[in-house]
């Protein structure tokens, strides 16, 4: 009498696949709707400001023992740097207000976009 090894007795084990994972359906938990926004498609905060007298104030306050006293010179550079970024900022952020659309456009940005999606918002 001969016997079946035991690899034989599976048909996944006699052609060497094992099986596939069985098709799941998706089950939407909330209705799909398109939101009356468009985010940005980055997050990532690119926003690295003053460096090189973030540096020299710190080297100065390594060199000088943390005294702030000795090292003011350095403090107002990095601070008169940041002020000037927070104003360039501020007005850059102040222009996007003012989004003109322009007929046959191909590619719009995101703030054109939003500046449509408010004009005609989405039925939910």
């Amino acid at each position: 009498m001969q016997l079946t090894r035991v690899n034989y007795w599976n048909k996944w084990m006699r052609n060497g696949r094992r099986p596939a994972r069985p098709v799941t359906r998706f089950k939407g938990d909330k209705p799909m709707v398109l939101r009356n926004e468009v985010t940005s498609g980055t997050k990532v905060a690119s926003d690295v400001v003053c460096i090189p007298q973030m540096m020299d104030m710190l080297t100065c306050f390594k060199e000088n023992e943390f005294d702030q006293n000795k090292c003011s010179p350095q403090i107002n550079a990095f601070q008169s740097c940041y002020d000037k970024y927070v104003v360039d900022r501020n007005a850059k952020t102040a222009n996007t207000d003012d989004i003109k659309l322009e007929p046959g456009q191909k590619r719009l940005s995101k703030d054109q976009m939003n500046v449509l999606l408010k004009r005609w918002p989405q039925p939910s």
